[in-house]
């Protein structure tokens, strides 16, 4: 996507990172503002208002939690994607709170932070055609362009302007004297207009008048087209009639229509792995304190278990980075097919990838990580006609009410550090205690 006529500003206090943000981003953007910390930040969003904003977090002088919050005071709606390789989760969470766009974390890739990128340029595009929109139908209306459309008691038209002729395709003369309901409104209205006329005839009152409603009309074609129709009644020669001012707001739904979508793709994007499509440390996050809700609600335990690829920086060097990847991609496809149906996936950071256990207690989870260790084991991986043999080790955890997750975290990890002691592809497992509970090999 050509985003050329849109500004940027990158915050970020490595230099040799920020130097790279900016070759990646330099035919991307006419402007690209940069700093070095979150005052000076702030400072230059202040005096160009970019549409765009990407920051680091932890940061001296001023850090990017600070100065997003500053710059959502000013503009809410400003465009802000975080880059970090801070997983703190309180601090994670305060930045969703905040509304920012899009989470990328580092080390930094070109090809997923382009796709962000291009996410919030097209974002950006449909929000300016919603406003253009809102525009012309201003300028529409003070021009009596809007439809201006008069029906009597009988529901026969009496007046038709040309407005309406450009937005229906009839001609005055074609409709005058025409029960509007016959030929402007779908079928599955009209059982609802006869139902109502009796009152309008005779209070000039109903269920609309007096309000802004949509709904859907057809043109002379036949082709369906959204108006929004502002309602009253008047009284002329003693009967009442209704004048509707009908505006075609088909292209302002289409454009708010693209809009969501953009940002439901972009929220699948935030909580995806570029690499693998499972749910991300971001989104493992989420789930694992939605579990920890439900465990204060129902005292269901839970376990987790961390998983690391044995000896994958010998894989990288030996066969190479893609080779790395494919091993990755395949160890994930492996842990898709061989978790149960309820259990959660993800990948953690790296080689390590998270896996959550519902309703499941050490012994439990222990069991059915030693069967997924197996499968990885046993299978082997092809690249460039060269078998590989990869092979993970485990450090599995429960949660309970005498620990936050970040603990439960950090026991399985524990947990994994200990399996790599002991020789690599094992599964072990440790209580709050710190005492070993499993051993697997």
């Amino acid at each position: 996507m050509d985003s050329t006529h849109k500004s940027i500003l990158v915050v970020e206090d490595q230099h040799i990172i920020l130097t790279y943000i900016k070759g990646i981003l330099k035919n991307k953007f006419e402007t690209i503002h940069t700093a070095l910390n979150g005052a000076d930040g702030l400072e230059l969003y202040k005096t160009h208002r970019p549409d765009i904003v990407i920051t680091d977090l932890q940061m001296p002088v001023m850090d990017g939690l600070e100065m997003i919050q500053h710059i959502r005071k000013i503009d809410p709606d400003s465009k802000i994607l975080i880059t970090s390789a801070y997983s703190n989760t309180n601090y994670m969470l305060k930045a969703i709170d905040l509304g920012v766009n899009g989470f990328h974390i580092k080390p930094i890739d070109s090809d997923r932070l382009l796709e962000q990128i291009d996410m919030l340029v097209k974002q950006l595009r449909l929000e300016e055609k919603a406003l253009e929109e809102e525009e012309k139908f201003r300028v529409l209306s003070s021009a009596a362009r809007d439809a201006i459309v008069m029906m009597d008691i009988n529901g026969m038209i009496t007046f038709w302007n040309k407005g309406a002729e450009r937005i229906f395709g009839y001609t005055q003369e074609e409709v005058i004297g025409k029960e509007l309901h016959k030929f402007l409104v779908p079928d599955y209205y009209y059982e609802d207009y006869i139902k109502a006329m009796p009152q309008f005839r005779n209070s000039g009152d109903g269920e609309f008048i007096g309000k802004t409603i949509e709904l859907k009309a057809l043109r002379k074609d036949q082709t369906s087209i959204t108006v929004e129709l502002s309602l009253t009644s008047v009284k002329l020669h003693n009967e009442w009639n209704a004048i509707g001012i009908m505006r075609d707001i088909t292209d302002r739904i289409l454009a708010n229509e693209e809009l969501i979508k953009a940002y439901k793709k972009m929220d699948v994007l935030a909580h995806t792995d570029h690499l693998t499509q499972l749910s991300n440390r971001l989104d493992m996050m989420e789930k694992l304190n939605y579990e920890c809700l439900r465990f204060e609600r129902s005292a269901v335990q839970f376990s987790i278990a961390i998983g690391d690829v044995d000896g994958f920086k010998e894989i990288n060097d030996t066969y190479g980075h893609q080779a790395g990847d494919e091993v990755l991609s395949n160890i994930a496809r492996i842990l898709e097919t061989s978790i149960r149906k309820q259990d959660i996936l993800g990948r953690w950071g790296g080689e390590e990838f998270i896996l959550m256990y519902p309703k499941t207690n050490l012994e439990g989870a222990l069991v059915v990580t030693e069967k997924i260790r197996k499968s990885i084991d046993e299978a082997d991986f092809e690249y460039d006609q060269k078998k590989i043999h990869a092979t993970i080790t485990f450090g599995v955890a429960t949660y309970n009410k005498k620990m936050d997750i970040d603990a439960c975290i950090k026991i399985a990890d524990e947990a994994l550090y200990k399996g790599k002691k002991r020789g690599k592809n094992c599964v072990v497992g440790l209580s709050k205690n710190d005492q070993n509970n499993s051993h697997r090999e």
